[in-house]
């Protein structure tokens, strides 16, 4: 898995297990508002070795009305550049790109910088409901 969580005093508190941010350490509370910009931690759809309902931090960079523009593998929020959508994973399974297109109500587009981040940039992830967020994070260390 991506991320191991602990919970404790109504926080969680979540370690990254790979490469796709900076930091190791996160904390995040469900509901805690977050906006554009923000990291937020998310369940996720599973998929490449993750099981349904595991814990992602990503940030959000596309919000409903925001369009995701694809240009074969290489995706945009507006003029945000995110990064390109690789064909396959470290293990060799491949990778299916995510369509472009206006996000909708109640969906967000949510990816790192990091080239190996399994994000809204593939299909299996896609946009995120706001029902699988769980709220804001913030980077410990």
């Amino acid at each position: 898995a991506a991320w191991v969580a602990f919970a404790g005093y109504g926080y969680r508190f979540a370690e990254n297990l790979t490469t796709s941010l900076s930091g190791s350490f996160y904390v995040y509370k469900e509901g805690d508002a977050w906006k554009k910009g923000d990291y937020v931690a998310f369940r996720s759809n599973g998929g490449h070795g993750y099981p349904a309902g595991s814990t992602f931090i990503k940030v959000v960079v596309g919000v409903p009305g925001d369009t995701v523009i694809r240009a074969d593998r290489a995706f945009s929020v507006g003029d945000h550049y995110v990064g390109l959508a690789k064909t396959h994973a470290k293990n060799g399974e491949p990778l299916a790109a995510a369509e472009g297109g206006v996000i909708p109500p109640g969906e967000y587009f949510l990816a790192t910088p990091n080239p190996d981040s399994f994000d809204s940039r593939y299909a299996e992830v896609g946009n995120v409901k706001e029902l699988q967020i769980i709220g804001r994070a913030h980077e410990l260390f």
